[in-house]
């Protein structure tokens, strides 16, 4: 059993049934609270520069917004997937598709300082800095955000609620 599955597991021994539900549901809104309490958590964490509390809080949150995909009625398991295969197409798997991104982003004013790294043979990542310093969270400046290729791939999660 995937720790994914053992998270499914838990809501079902809890009570919750994977079906489909409303974001109006009570079982839904109350979950929903729980992830803003995580993440409130992680904040103070990371503020005090507490890793263990740190730990616990990420893994807290993975485990509430698996338990939101729960209560909605979808497999976790699927929809993560799903979400890494688009993250994973934000890699370039050749030196010319890693150029033409670094390109395309000359164009995006939302970036700035946007560069293609090579991670393995035949494999780049784009990186770049979020154009004024905008997207701070926690003190951060935006800088060295992984970007998309020109290959990236938005997840397509409208197949999962029959859109």
């Amino acid at each position: 059993m995937t720790e994914l599955e053992r998270i499914e597991k838990f809501n079902e021994l809890g009570g919750y049934a994977k079906k489909r539900r409303s974001l109006s549901d009570k079982d839904v809104v109350s979950q929903f609270s729980f992830i803003a309490e995580e993440y409130k958590e992680l904040e103070k964490a990371f503020q005090e520069e507490d890793l263990v509390e740190v730990l616990d809080a990420c893994a807290d949150l993975i485990v509430t917004a698996a338990g939101m995909i729960h209560r909605l009625g979808f497999s976790v398991e699927d929809v993560v997937k799903e979400v890494n295969d688009s993250n994973m197409s934000k890699f370039c798997f050749s030196e010319e598709d890693a150029v033409e991104s670094v390109k395309a982003y000359s164009k995006d004013s939302r970036y700035e300082n946007v560069y293609a790294k090579a991670v393995k043979p035949s494999l780049y990542v784009i990186r770049g800095d979020v154009a004024g310093g905008r997207g701070d969270v926690a003190g951060g400046s935006g800088k060295d955000k992984i970007l998309k290729s020109i290959r990236y791939k938005k997840p397509n999660l409208r197949k999962f609620i029959g859109e």
